[in-house]
């Protein structure tokens, strides 16, 4: 007799997206769909590549981008209107985007962040 494997459930937990709550009346679908995933980091890796040498290529244009990316248009209108939020506020917000995306707690992300920030 063949073996069977049955995704069903399995797959209806992967599908479901996560979302990023940002206060009461803001809480965000951030789009972890393959193609997405695959745009976000063919821009990341633009970015490192043009960011060697170059003071005109912005790490808040990349994170702005990434975030539009992830959150839609109408959750980077919401962050970018923050007038209040410090950088630091911003890298959190990124940092739940990567740790969604890799399926993986923030403090997972700022583990790996801080072992890539040694090697270099």
């Amino acid at each position: 007799m063949a073996r069977k494997y049955d995704l069903v459930e399995r797959l209806k937990t992967a599908n479901e997206r996560p979302f990023l709550v940002l206060d009461e009346e803001h809480v965000y679908t951030i789009n972890t769909s393959k193609n997405n995933v695959i745009a976000m980091m063919a821009m990341m890796d633009e970015y490192e590549r043009n960011s060697e040498g170059n003071p005109n290529h912005s790490q808040l244009e990349m994170m702005d981008k990434m975030i539009t990316m992830a959150l839609g248009k109408a959750g980077a209108e919401y962050i970018a209107s923050r007038e209040d939020w410090t950088f630091d506020a911003l890298q959190d917000v990124v940092k739940s985007i990567s740790a969604a995306i890799a399926n993986i707690s923030i403090e997972e992300v700022e583990k790996r962040s801080n072992q890539a920030g040694k090697k270099k």
